[in-house]
């Protein structure tokens, strides 16, 4: 088993990573020659994920931990809503990570914290993240299908815009392959919204990795970069803070959910159920289109439990 070590650069770690099976990717290869790396940025457009370390002290996650409360079920939506949330999402700090990386100032539009614990533990088969979080269903060319979760509808986005936008998702506990740490695929988000069979063969053929993070590192990922999660095996906590960032606006008059400056939104986020989903269930779900939203492999019931 290989480890990635080493900064670029833009202080970033670049893909902390394991390989799990088959061959070793490029970076590894780099990492056990003196090759010159690229720098991160061109890591994370061709790999899709990179990691950032030390994004927050040990105080600064404490005060998360103890401001975000324990959590029913797998995890709670809607967190840009709580100040402590919004602000850190909207620091420089953590704009000044995410800027670099798309085409357009970024704007926070959704926030989910995750406690991956034995009494609330799931699994989460191989997808890409397809949908928005938006404040009401209005047709728009290019935007389908959609659903419902918790009361607010979400749609898939066309693949151009999910091109613009990042996920950085915020560990405060070490995270490894015992308590359900995330598994990607590098490069899998350069190949568009992907079907249940073309995600079938890229498992087949191209190695995975699982990302192992300290506590106060943070992984930056690619919505249509293929991920999974196992369940925990360990007693540890596994909390996520996962923020999303866009660098376009929603055409008129669609409205993102967790609106910036909404000071009548509720300060509290609803609970996500934990869901299993098989591979089984999964290619069961390719050929049809239910209110779940298990087209193009990514079942909205699990789509963000990881």
């Amino acid at each position: 088993m290989y480890h990635i070590h080493g900064t670029s650069d833009a202080g970033f770690r670049e893909a902390g990573c394991s390989c799990l099976r088959h061959r070793p990717s490029v970076d590894q290869l780099w990492s056990l020659t003196d090759f010159a790396r690229p720098p991160m940025s061109h890591l994370l457009d061709q790999q899709g994920f990179a990691v950032v370390p030390h994004v927050l002290t040990t105080s600064e996650r404490e005060q998360l931990i103890e401001s975000l409360g324990p959590v029913t079920g797998a995890g709670r939506r809607g967190l840009l809503a709580l100040p402590i949330v919004a602000q850190l999402a909207r620091s420089s700090r953590l704009l000044d990570i995410v800027r670099p990386h798309l085409p357009a100032d970024p704007r926070p539009v959704r926030a989910i914290y995750f406690d991956k614990v034995p009494e609330t533990n799931w699994l989460v088969a191989w997808h890409q993240d397809l949908t928005l979080a938006l404040r009401a269903r209005v047709d728009a060319p290019g935007f389908g299908p959609w659903s419902v979760k918790d009361g607010v509808p979400h749609v898939q986005a066309p693949v151009h815009l999910l091109e613009q936008m990042l996920t950085t998702r915020l560990h405060l506990d070490d995270c490894d392959e015992t308590n359900g740490a995330l598994r990607v695929l590098p490069g899998s988000h350069r190949l568009g919204r992907l079907s249940a069979e073309r995600i079938r063969l890229l498992r087949k053929h191209d190695p995975d990795h699982l990302c192992h993070l300290s506590a106060g590192d943070a992984l930056l990922m690619r919505p249509l970069l293929l991920h999974a999660s196992s369940r925990s095996q360990s007693n540890r906590h596994r909390r996520v803070l996962h923020i999303e960032y866009a660098a376009f606006p929603l055409p008129d008059p669609l409205e993102w959910h967790e609106a910036e400056h909404d000071e009548n939104r509720p300060t509290h986020g609803a609970a996500v159920k934990p869901t299993t989903v098989s591979h089984t269930r999964l290619r069961e779900n390719s050929s049809r289109s239910r209110h779940t939203n298990c087209e193009e492999h990514t079942c909205w019931a699990r789509e963000k439990i990881v």
